[in-house]
């Protein structure tokens, strides 16, 4: 003979509250494995270029540019008093290397010298 009234069930507020906080610590798992996968994904990154130095050679005009920013960019156009100047050749002091003409790539934390010339002069 089994005596029932020994065996209580659990209370129907209870086994409420357990779901509800079983429910809660998955959201907040799932939220922080979402806020992850995003904050890794996206980089912020800028752009700062500090012109420091100029110096007039022979028919041309010599630049100075560091990058101080975090990412690498690109200068495609120099432009001085209002008149577009070719890129003739460009030199990454900070590597000791030859860049080429045209356009220019700058490496964060690099110094460039870029010759150019302007149409009057």
């Amino acid at each position: 003979m089994v005596i029932y009234y020994l065996m209580k069930g659990i209370s129907p507020l209870i086994v409420t509250i357990v779901i509800v906080a079983v429910v809660i610590a998955i959201s907040i798992a799932y939220a922080l494995w979402i806020t992850s996968m995003t904050t890794s994904t996206i980089q912020q990154r800028y752009v700062k270029l500090e012109f420091y130095d100029a110096q007039i050679a022979i028919k041309t005009i010599l630049l100075y540019i560091r990058n101080t920013g975090s990412a690498e960019t690109t200068i495609t156009h120099v432009i001085i008093n209002n008149q577009e100047a070719k890129i003739t050749w460009a030199w990454d002091i900070t590597e000791n290397k030859y860049l080429g003409y045209g356009e220019v790539l700058v490496k964060p934390g690099h110094i460039v010298e870029i010759a150019v010339k302007t149409q009057k002069f």
